[in-house]
């Protein structure tokens, strides 16, 4: 079963012996294992907040320009943007 333990130098996994045994185990175990994985890998894509006002979502920074979740929380900051600029003109 893996498991993150984080100390000065970050985030790491380790692993545990099982807990229990069974399909549902192995599944969630493996799924855990991707997970952090994901987190721990120094050369992989760095995990960030969306940039959305009241989203609190985390997502794969897979370009430096990306801010945003997903295309919806990106459309609702830009028609935010344009509103206030076009209200503060009228």
């Amino acid at each position: 079963v893996p498991s993150l333990t984080w100390d000065e130098a970050g985030p790491r996994q380790s692993e545990q012996a099982p807990a229990a045994a069974g399909p549902f185990a192995a599944a969630t175990a493996l799924l855990a294992r991707d997970a952090l994985r994901v987190l721990t890998d120094p050369a992989g894509p760095e995990p960030a907040p969306c940039g959305a006002h009241g989203c609190v979502r985390w997502f794969l920074r897979t370009h430096a320009a990306r801010q945003w979740c997903s295309d919806r929380c990106g459309d609702r900051v830009r028609a935010a943007r344009h509103y206030a600029r076009h209200r503060s003109t009228a």
